[in-house]
């Protein structure tokens, strides 16, 4: 029998594996769970794990958006087993960095002005809490070969260039670029 992850499972364990690397940036944080739920869920099944609830997107101002997720953070925030800190520091992609960020951010909590962004840049990290539910819950369920893949998808996706993985993303699924703001200067060059 298979063993079956929730989708808020898997943000939780994407944050705990290669050694608690925090995701920097919402843009790179929904792209990567974006990403997961079009490529990794189904090479996970493939070896034995199953999804359920993964978060529904849909296209929007930088491609790809889910309310469900911003919901999970909030949720994982609220009981202590993440923690969102604003950095000052802007994003790498020069052009579409500390503005679309702080945009990005307030566009997922649109509805809530005490929650919008003030910093331009946000970083999302395990707690100790976090861990000790992975630890307790999680790890048991992920054989090491699931794991392997996991922790290459968060190398890849936290090594590179948030230009760099907005081009792939609207490349490889242009009908989530579809109403991206942003579109025309992702998808310039490609690096």
């Amino acid at each position: 029998m298979a063993s079956k992850l929730l989708g808020s499972d898997y943000l939780l364990l994407l944050l705990y594996i290669n050694d608690k690397e925090p995701i920097k940036g919402s843009v790179r944080l929904t792209k990567m769970m974006f990403l997961f739920n079009e490529q990794i869920a189904p090479a996970l099944k493939s070896k034995g794990l199953d999804s359920e609830k993964l978060p529904d997107f849909i296209p929007y101002n930088y491609g790809p958006f889910s309310k469900d997720l911003y919901e999970q953070v909030d949720f994982f925030t609220g009981i202590g087993f993440m923690q969102v800190r604003d950095l000052n520091e802007t994003e790498e992609m020069s052009g579409v960095d500390n503005i679309v960020e702080k945009e990005f951010v307030d566009e997922c909590y649109e509805d809530e002005d005490e929650t919008k962004s003030e910093n331009s840049y946000r970083e999302y990290r395990i707690t100790d809490t976090g861990s000790g539910f992975v630890e307790s819950e999680l790890l048991e369920k992920v054989t090491s070969p699931q794991l392997e893949l996991l922790q290459q998808y968060k190398k890849k996706i936290t090594e590179m260039t948030l230009k760099q993985l907005l081009h792939y993303v609207y490349t490889r699924y242009p009908q989530y670029a579809e109403k991206s703001l942003i579109k025309n200067e992702v998808l310039d060059d490609g690096k």
